[in-house]
């Protein structure tokens, strides 16, 4: 796939309003076990930062993780028109994890 065509969708997976034909592969990074998690698929970033912060509100309930243990990388996307998953060259970062507070 030619660069131009890359950015092109890297732009699409950033609106909100993206491709439905396309969709996000994601990853969660664990700092303290230095892995990565199983790939999330979203169709867009900011779909991708709302399913990261509520995976990071589990940590609220267990003491023996932070959230900012974490962090939310872009890995790639998937055609699901042509059944076809495209790695970008490297793991882009797109946060760390941090909680907000809850206001009562």
């Amino acid at each position: 796939m030619k660069q131009e065509q890359l950015l092109k969708i890297k732009e699409e997976l950033n609106a909100t309003g993206s491709n439905k034909n396309i969709v996000g592969i994601y990853c969660i990074f664990n700092k303290v076990q230095g892995e990565y998690s199983l790939p999330l698929y979203c169709l867009n970033i900011t779909l991708a930062k709302r399913r990261f912060a509520g995976l990071l509100e589990n940590t609220r309930k267990n003491p023996l993780t932070e959230a900012t243990d974490y962090q939310l990388f872009s890995i790639g996307f998937y055609n699901n028109k042509t059944a076809v998953t495209t790695s970008w060259d490297t793991v882009e970062f797109i946060q760390d994890g941090f909680l907000k507070d809850k206001v009562e």
